[in-house]
C-alpha cells in the first residue's frame, strides 16, 4: 500500500525579512531518507499559491520518511521531512 504525505505550502523569505508564498511553478523534489535518488513521483510543482496537495508515493509505505526539498528558489534552498502515513 502506498505511503501518503500531507499537503503543505512552500514559503520564502523576502529581502525585507517577510514570509510569503513561493508562488506557482516551484519545483519540489522528493527523496526517501537514506536513498540515493528521488522517488518516481518527483518532482512536484507548486500551485499558484505555493501549495503542494496531499498525495501518495507508490513504492513507499506508512512509516517511511521522505524529504521534500527546494534546491534553488531565488538563491534559497531548504528541505523538510515528513513521515508517511
Amino acid at each position: 500500500m502506498p505511503g501518503s504525505y500531507a499537503a503543505f505550502f512552500v514559503w520564502k523569505e523576502t529581502t525585507a525579512g517577510e514570509i510569503e508564498s513561493a508562488g506557482s511553478g516551484v519545483t519540489v523534489r522528493v527523496r526517501q531518507a537514506g536513498a540515493g535518488s528521488d522517488v518516481a513521483e518527483s518532482p512536484l510543482t507548486t500551485a499558484s499559491n505555493g501549495f503542494i496537495a496531499a498525495g501518495s508515493i507508490a513504492a513507499l509505505s506508512a512509516g517511511d520518511v521522505v524529504y521534500f526539498r527546494v534546491e534553488n528558489l531565488d538563491g534559497l534552498s531548504a528541505s523538510v521531512a515528513q513521515t508517511l502515513t
